[in-house]
């Protein structure tokens, strides 16, 4: 789930694609450059809070309120009526998230792993990584399952998916927070730290 904030990438088109049939005029490619720094930069900001919050509280804990936060801004932002509350939920509250759980499982595993951190820590970042891959076939799958591709519109000159594949972006997200929403309690029941760190 954490790698997911790079599946924008993947769905953004299809994101711009749903807006533009929603009626707004600026729905174009270039709202879309806007998402990946903002959420970078949030969850930068949120990264050392985890960090810190990870050492002090229940692995457990962090993880239920990081990812709750994640799955319920994206299911906010497909309630969005506007471009702006859209970013506001998927660019700006979905890293908050994101940055509150990034450092748990990678710490939890440093505890466990002592002599194998680098080990432990490129395969958990790969695997957030990997989860983004897997996500992007699972995402194009539920909005576009018939491989649609762009058609320029005649007024605006844009390029955009059709309104039926459009349509289908709530239901994408939707799906993809059930999935996010099974992977986080598999996570919360499988992560715990090494006792011998939380010996006071």
């Amino acid at each position: 789930m954490v790698g997911n904030i790079y599946l924008w990438g993947n769905v953004g088109s299809y994101v711009i694609s749903y807006f533009h049939f929603k009626g707004d005029p600026r729905a174009n490619d270039s709202l879309t450059i806007s998402v990946i720094p903002i959420s970078f930069a949030v969850q930068a900001c949120f990264n050392p809070i985890g960090a810190y919050l990870q050492k002090r509280y229940n692995a457990k804990a962090i993880l239920g309120i990081g990812g709750g936060i994640c799955i319920l801004a994206v299911y906010l932002a497909t309630l969005a009526e506007t471009w702006e509350w859209f970013l506001f939920f998927y660019a700006g509250v979905f890293p908050i998230g994101i940055g509150l759980i990034y450092w748990t499982p990678i710490i939890c595993a440093w505890e466990w792993f002592g002599d194998r951190k680098g080990l432990a820590t490129g395969l958990i970042i790969g695997g957030f990584g990997f989860g983004a891959f897997i996500f992007g076939f699972i995402s194009t799958a539920i909005v576009n399952p018939d491989d649609e591709s762009r058609s320029t519109d005649p007024v605006s000159g844009n390029d955009y998916f059709s309104e039926e594949v459009a349509n289908r972006v709530p239901r994408m997200y939707h799906e993809c927070c059930l999935y996010w929403l099974c992977l986080l309690i598999l996570g919360i029941a499988l992560i715990s730290r090494n006792p011998e760190f939380t010996k006071q």
